[in-house]
Parts: structure tokens; sequence; C-alpha cells
């Protein structure tokens, strides 16, 4: 719920604002710690068992790297679509709170321009009995003719 217009001062309705615009900020959304990394760990153990000399056979070891290349490639992509969609989710939060921000601030808009409207009809109709009432004057007075 927003603030009435008197305390607009003491209670900001443009925080959110600010708050969105860090969050939709190309450096955060576009920082190097969220792109993706292509993570080898999980395979670690068997690139290392490949390595080492005279350990396995040439027979083995071709269709373990394919194998291992295979898995590598799929974990990759999905390294990348996840941090995709990490980033996503981000913005989509960040587009949420600025919708919310902008909701409040409509809301608040909107009474405030009913207000208004009540205070031009309020002037408008005091305005109009200043005016009768000078003009009744007027009416009123008439000079007299002096004998």
């Amino acid at each position: 719920m927003c603030p009435p217009p008197e305390h607009e001062t003491v209670f900001s309705i443009h925080a959110a604002d600010q708050l969105a615009e860090q969050w939709l900020s190309p450096e955060i959304l576009l920082s190097q710690d969220h792109h993706p990394k292509i993570l080898n760990k999980p395979f670690e153990p068997l690139l290392e068992g490949l390595n080492r000399p005279g350990q396995g056979n040439l027979e083995v070891a071709q269709p373990a790297a394919r194998i291992l290349d295979l898995y590598s490639t799929m974990w990759g992509a999905y390294s990348a679509k996840k941090a995709h969609n990490q980033r996503l989710e981000r913005e989509n939060k960040a587009l949420r709170a600025s919708n919310i921000d902008l909701c409040h601030t409509l809301q608040f808009l909107e009474r405030r321009y009913t207000n208004q409207e009540g205070l031009l009809a309020y002037f408008e109709q005091a305005f109009e009995n200043v005016r009768d009432g000078i003009l009744g004057i007027f009416e009123d007075w008439e000079p007299r003719a002096c004998p």
C-alpha cells in the first residue's frame, strides 16, 4: 500500500524503482561470475586414469576418451543451460519487483488524480459562487438618480 501524499517525503515510493534498476543493471546481469563455466570436475578421476602411463591398453583408452569427450560436451551444454536459466530467473525476479513497484506507483497516482479532480471541482464551485456573488452585488448596486 502506498503512503498518502502528505507523507511522500518520509516514505519514498521510488525505493523499489532504484532497487529494480540495480537488479537490472548490465554489470550485475552480465558479470563474469554468472557466465557458464565448463566444469570437468566429475571427469577428473577418469582423465587422470587415462593419462597415467602404463595404465590400461589402447583398446580401452580410445572408447573411454570418446565417452569422456561426449560426457564433457554434454556437461558443458548442461552448465551453459543452467547458467542461462539462472540469469533468466534473476531477470524475471527483477522484472517482478519492478512490476510491483509500478503497480503501487499507478495506484498512488490514480488516487492522487482522483483527489486532484475533487479539489478542482471544489474550487470551480467556489469560484462560481464568488462570481455569482459579485454579479449579484453589481446588479443590486444601481446608481440612483439624485433629485
